[in-house]
């Protein structure tokens, strides 16, 4: 009995034809890339005040910073069992990535979620918080 050609089996070492080989080389390339690439950054502009305070009897304050995207206030200070709306020097943005960065005005990362503050100065409905925001 005599078989066709288009029924007989490809030698074991042939798993895939020409094409396949093709499509897979692009797919597995454009998955490289993509994860290779890097990612943009959105950045929040945090509450600031135009006229910072030049005298400040301080806050005794020891906190954490705080922050979510979705959140109005963006980032905060969470400490005493407070939630505490913090107030910022002009310039200062919020990035997650995904966890809160302070920037400061020139694009450096000065506080990251979680890191420590003390000092501040009660202003309004919030405590303002200038570098080096530890003391």
């Amino acid at each position: 009995m005599k078989v066709s050609r288009f029924a007989r089996r490809l030698p074991a070492n042939r798993w895939f034809t020409a094409g396949t080989r093709v499509s897979l080389t692009v797919t597995v390339g454009a998955f490289i890339l993509a994860c290779g690439s890097s990612t943009t950054v959105t950045t929040m502009p945090l509450k600031s005040v135009p006229d910072p305070p030049h005298v400040c009897a301080g806050v005794g304050l020891d906190g954490v910073i705080r922050g979510n995207p979705t959140d109005p206030i963006i980032a905060w200070i969470e400490g005493g069992g407070q939630r505490l709306e913090a107030v910022w020097p002009a310039g200062y943005k919020a990035a997650f990535t995904p966890r809160l960065e302070v920037l400061d005005p020139g694009g450096s990362v000065v506080l990251r979620d979680g890191d420590r503050v003390s000092g501040g100065c009660a202003i309004g409905d919030g405590i303002y918080l200038a570098p080096p925001f530890t003391d």
